[in-house]
């Protein structure tokens, strides 16, 4: 990761995620109290089967990315497991694998910030439960479906 510093104090890192580049930008404001709508308030409950259920009774489905590529994934994986380490080929397989391991990474982020800005913009409060995700992956049926969801993003 490289930062760059200007004269005003502000810093922009700059990191590296796969074979792009970003820039990270981050600006503060005055959030006003008395702005706040509290009849506009929900709650939201994350689950595996539905993604989040609201306290209104709005459920969003839970999209499964890693699921639907888990064959294309496995393919990869068993195709670079047969080739000869350090070989041209092997590093092209490995960038054709981590470029899967990137998409659906990327369809994840892409949900969660619609979900996140949809609920922002149409309720004024937010109060989501507090879950032990670490805890909750421990659990050997339920670890792939929990970290697939994306839980601790969305928080």
């Amino acid at each position: 990761m490289y930062r760059f510093v200007f004269d005003n104090g502000i810093i922009i890192p700059i990191k590296r995620q796969g074979e792009r580049w970003y820039a990270i930008f981050s600006v503060e404001r005055q959030a006003s109290l008395s702005s706040l709508d509290v009849n506009h308030a929900v709650g939201i409950d994350v689950g595996i089967h539905k993604y989040a259920v609201l306290s209104n009774g709005k459920e969003f489905e839970n999209p499964t990315f890693l699921r639907k590529k888990e064959k294309q994934l496995k393919k990869a994986q068993r195709k670079l497991s047969k080739m000869k380490r350090g070989s041209s080929n092997y590093r092209k397989q490995v960038v054709r694998l981590r470029r899967l391991h990137e998409k659906v990474s990327n369809q994840r982020r892409d949900f969660l910030h619609k979900l996140s800005y949809h609920i922002t913009q149409t309720y004024s409060v937010v109060c989501a439960e507090n879950l032990n995700i670490r805890r909750m992956v421990r659990n050997r049926k339920l670890s792939k479906l929990i970290s697939d969801a994306g839980w601790g993003m969305f928080r």
